[in-house]
């Protein structure tokens, strides 16, 4: 189901930015993949929703034409186990499903080792988000239900007013209950 990302072998710097780039891509893909099969099996538009209004259990084994999967909702998402992958997703604003954070690709990274390890390090991975953030290449709307999360900012150009202007936001690492390099700046 999930490619490993090309990641190359080039120094620490910009290419720990394009390396957690291709990451990225590799997990709004999974994120995209289990979401719509989750969909296509129970059949609603808005997941998030369904469960909000108990037309959903908060957890159970799904079958799809893609395969089996399991699901368990929390908060404001859901996680995912589908073809042997496992992802925890946050929705966003219309039931979007490709905004992320620290949190959820390092646990992307240590629970499908097979994609990559070179982001199983926490650090390394927040000091390519650091630099993603600096160079305004992803950035935090703070759009409901999950304010916390990120977007690459070339998706969300077009909805500008919904967005607020604060690039560094510590709830990435806050909401989760977790200390990342975001919530230790000042």
């Amino acid at each position: 189901m999930l490619k490993r990302p090309h990641t190359g072998s080039r120094p620490r710097g910009s290419s720990e930015a394009a390396r957690l780039m291709a990451f990225i891509a590799t997990y709004q893909q999974a994120a995209a993949t289990a979401v719509g099969v989750f969909r296509s099996a129970f059949g609603v538009s808005d997941p998030l929703r369904a469960w909000h209004q108990n037309e959903l259990k908060p957890s159970g084994t799904f079958i799809a034409a893609e395969g089996t999967g399991h699901y368990q909702f929390h908060g404001s998402g859901c996680r995912f186990e589908v073809s042997g992958a496992a992802i925890d997703v946050d929705f966003g604003p219309s039931s979007r499903c490709d905004g992320f954070d620290t949190w959820r690709l390092h646990l992307f990274a240590t629970e499908n080792p097979h994609l990559t390890g070179w982001f199983a390090d926490r650090q390394r991975l927040e000091r390519a988000f650091d630099r993603l953030i600096q160079s305004g290449t992803i950035v935090c709307p703070r759009w409901e239900p999950s304010p916390h999360l990120y977007y690459l900012a070339e998706r969300v150009n077009g909805e500008t007013s919904q967005m607020k202007t604060d690039a560094k936001p510590a709830a990435d690492a806050a909401v989760q209950g977790q200390t990342g390099a975001r919530a230790k700046k000042k």
